[in-house]
């Protein structure tokens, strides 16, 4: 199929390790890894087009600003991306999904760990769950012997979504 337009998909990096250039191994293994993906479903019939890969890094939340975030989403929306991979920080996730859904035309795939930014758009693909993680570490804490626990947290995202999911979970009997 000659001329056939790529299918796009849209990468947003939201965050950018302290000295971190978009050409970061990092990011630069995954989209190794994501054309090889690509290539095998072309050759195997999957998908009947070539995908291009419409990348967008920026420096969002914690350490840039959402509104950076918001634009680069706007950006691979205007540019025709079908589905957008990204962001990666629950913080940029959380207040996307309004954008999102809203929209409600292009999908994202987030990696954040927070279970509020799911949608009818939104997907997640975490390494991670704040709702998970927490009560893991309580019940290692526990059977390592602890009794009682202190918490100490940060004041943002993730550190209100890690307190309030400990004080659920031991209000509803799930912690000892």
């Amino acid at each position: 199929m000659s001329g056939v337009e790529p299918v796009r998909v849209g990468l947003l990096w939201d965050y950018l390790a302290d000295g971190a250039t978009p050409g970061a191994q990092a990011h630069a293994d995954i989209l190794d890894s994501l054309q090889l993906i690509a290539e095998e479903f072309r050759a195997s019939g999957a998908i009947d087009r070539p995908v291009e890969f419409v990348l967008r890094h920026v420096s969002g939340l914690p350490k840039g600003s959402f509104q950076a975030v918001r634009t680069a989403f706007n950006a691979l929306v205007a540019e025709g991306c079908v589905v957008i991979c990204g962001p990666w920080v629950s913080e940029n996730g959380v207040p996307l999904r309004e954008f999102v859904e809203r929209l409600g035309e292009v999908p994202i795939i987030t990696l954040g760990g927070s279970e509020n930014m799911l949608g009818e758009w939104v997907f997640g693909l975490p390494a991670g769950s704040m709702e998970e993680e927490p009560i893991i570490m309580a019940k290692v804490a526990w059977y390592d012997g602890c009794r009682s626990v202190g918490i100490v947290y940060e004041n943002s995202l993730i550190g209100h979504e890690y307190l309030r999911t400990l004080r659920a979970a031991h209000a509803a009997g799930r912690l000892r």
